[in-house]
């Protein structure tokens, strides 16, 4: 909680940085458009002869970041943002026999990210906003027997306030939201605890909170380079199943002088770091942390998760303003 309204100050002190520009664009009759996709690939092999010890592999991923905004009129302004990601391995390896195969492919890569904010601009210190969100993937592993699609499912609908708190030309720019939020999971391959052990159900659970959105993009002048850095951070309030939840942990229901894992805040904070060699031809390190005790198995539940990539590889940029 602490962390949230310190991050929050942030936003609501307009004594910290200089009110900002107002939203409207030039062309307020047409959608401003941009997108960037890449893949990467890489691949090694050797021959059955080869004595170095290293394995053979094959790995593969395609990333798409999209973006759509326009403004309505002087007070509305929408803007939608896409993150697909999809990419799977595979390792050369000898079986029981000596017979040299190719595994079967593994995920490396799988996110669906969909967000959408509806911001009023009232060319005031803050604007009010509304925004939906929805994040899944492609494929769910989690059961080799019972392989799903698109599942789980995590929505989330949120209001406030946001405030532009920098924006330097077309290099740097620094957006922050903050409010209250409502989020629904749905998971369709969860374990039957009630009736069934060894069977699933679709399990649907909501929480309701406070949600702190912060994003900082910057590039240089010739557009080679672009970081931006993109951090969340939620704090549930509510839920739905915190007597159930307390009886799974073996906790007394009435006893809250244990906070319960889901309690605590929620952080994902994402750094991305695009450099665009040639036209066609980019770098891209990725950097994400992620704390979640609610979702963590026990024994790392006080550690936060890290993702790191670096991937060499082709690009597609588009841009309609």
């Amino acid at each position: 909680m602490r962390i949230v309204v310190l991050l929050s100050l942030l936003i609501v002190n307009p004594r910290l940085f200089a009110q900002s520009d107002s939203a409207v664009e030039k062309n307020p009759d047409r959608w401003l458009m941009s997108t960037n996709t890449n893949l990467t690939v890489n691949q090694n092999a050797y021959s059955e002869s080869w004595m170095g010890g290293e394995q053979s592999n094959f790995s593969w991923a395609v990333h798409l970041n999209a973006k759509a905004e326009k403004q309505f009129n002087p007070r509305v302004h929408n803007e939608n943002t896409l993150k697909l990601a999809f990419g799977q391995t595979q390792i050369g390896e000898q079986d029981s026999s000596g017979e040299w195969h190719w595994s079967r492919p593994q995920k490396s890569t799988d996110l669906i990210d969909f967000e959408s904010v509806l911001k009023f601009t009232l060319k005031t210190v803050i604007d009010p906003f509304v925004a939906g969100r929805l994040v899944s993937q492609f494929y769910d592993l989690r059961d080799p027997v019972n392989e799903r699609y698109i599942n789980p499912l995590e929505i989330t609908e949120s209001f406030g306030v946001a405030r532009q708190l920098l924006k330097k030309e077309d290099v740097l720019t620094w957006n922050g939201r903050l409010g209250g939020a409502v989020r629904q999971y749905v998971d369709r391959d969860a374990w039957n605890t009630d009736l069934i052990p060894t069977q699933k159900k679709t399990e649907f659970t909501n929480d309701g909170g406070i949600e702190l959105v912060t994003e900082l993009t910057a590039n240089n002048r010739e557009k080679w380079w672009e970081f931006s850095t993109l951090l969340r951070v939620y704090e549930a309030l509510l839920y739905s199943d915190s007597d159930e939840y307390r009886k799974l942990a073996g906790k007394d229901p009435d006893d809250n002088t244990e906070p319960d894992d889901w309690r605590y805040p929620d952080v994902n904070w994402e750094n991305s770091l695009n450099i665009n060699f040639t036209k066609y031809i980019m770098l891209n390190v990725y950097l994400q942390l992620i704390y979640d005790r609610d979702k963590q198995p026990d024994m790392y539940k006080n550690s936060p998760q890290l993702k790191e990539t670096m991937s060499l590889g082709l690009t597609f940029n588009f841009k309609n303003h």
